[in-house]
């Protein structure tokens, strides 16, 4: 329904994926030449994103339905080998992060803690499906108006239930990598910056007359590092960083992400030297306005306040939102 619906919006989508080389465009004619291949529904969905001022955008994404059965009743996504697949650890990131900023705030009564967060930029879509793979994600445009065409998915869909656990592999790397320079102890973002530390503006801390809330006893054991801690969900990775004496504000908060990144995606190249449009590694409208330590930050969708310690839901038209 969705794709009929707003057809021309998600045929515009699809000529920006081909573009970028993310989907292979055949006639409809060569589908009973492609032995394998599997064809299923296309859908839109619409989010909201922010822009580099914080503020709320629409934002619309194409969708793959491989749980749709055929004749045969079994869905792409219900022929998955999961046991192969790497666990999935997503589904507890935003209680670990809490535990371990309570128990930064034992280790540390009179500190601020600041946090960071970071999105990469089109993350599944930096993923190759082999050839196999590619050819039972197909998708066509009849029915959608213009040309009728074959869309061949060369990058990860939303809608393949062993994407997100195949990812996680690279996010889960990244994070570990990211928390590995964090309980560096020799780590110095001034001598070793990343490309994106431009992007960072002064932490953005709460008044000095609003009290540090106390931390309570845990009946667990996060096991936080003294350093500070990073976490992931899907493709946000978010840090929270006690800041020390002789710190200056933010100084060890957000870098260690972006250098991580730094790591795992290669630079550009200058000039328009891609052979394909291509996206830097790191979602850079969401860093500028999430990347910059603070003590309140939107975490998946609830508001951390740091400073009192709360949980809250956000208000609908900031991205720091105001505590209820």
């Amino acid at each position: 329904m969705s794709a009929t619906k707003d057809s021309p919006k998600l045929l515009s989508i699809f000529g920006k994926e081909v573009v970028k080389g993310w989907q292979l465009t055949l006639p409809i004619s060569a589908l009973q030449h492609l032995s394998g291949a599997v064809v299923g529904p296309v859908g839109i969905v619409s989010q909201d994103s922010i822009d580099a001022f914080g503020h709320r955008l629409p934002k619309d994404q194409s969708i793959h339905d491989q749980s749709f059965s055929f004749g045969s009743g079994q869905s792409l996504n219900n022929q998955v080998i999961k046991d192969e697949l790497t666990p999935c650890r997503y589904s507890f990131a935003l209680l670990r992060f809490i535990h371990k900023i309570a128990d930064l705030r034992a280790i540390y009564p009179a500190a601020r803690i600041l946090l960071s967060k970071f999105d990469f930029k089109s993350a599944c879509q930096r993923v190759h499906f082999r050839a196999e793979s590619a050819l039972q994600c197909c998708i066509t445009t009849k029915g959608l108006g213009g040309l009728g065409l074959t869309l061949v998915s060369l990058r990860f869909t939303f809608g393949g239930s062993p994407c997100p656990l195949i990812f996680c592999e690279i996010s889960e790397t990244l994070t570990d990598l990211t928390n590995a320079i964090i309980h560096c102890s020799d780590y110095d973002p001034a001598s070793f910056p990343s490309h994106y530390s431009h992007l960072l503006g002064p932490a953005k801390v709460e008044p000095d007359n609003v009290p540090l809330a106390g931390a309570r006893s845990l009946m667990v054991d996060p096991e936080a590092d003294e350093f500070g801690t990073a976490d992931v969900f899907l493709d946000d990775i978010f840090s929270a960083i006690p800041q020390l004496d002789g710190d200056s504000p933010g100084d060890r908060g957000a870098h260690p992400a972006l250098l991580a990144l730094d790591v795992l995606g290669r630079p550009l190249l200058p000039d328009g030297g891609e052979s394909l449009p291509r996206d830097k590694v790191l979602a850079i409208n969401k860093a500028i306005p999430e990347g910059t330590p603070a003590e309140r930050l939107i975490v998946l969708g609830w508001m951390i306040d740091t400073q009192r310690l709360l949980i809250n839901l956000p208000t609908e038209h900031s991205p720091r939102g105001r505590p209820t």
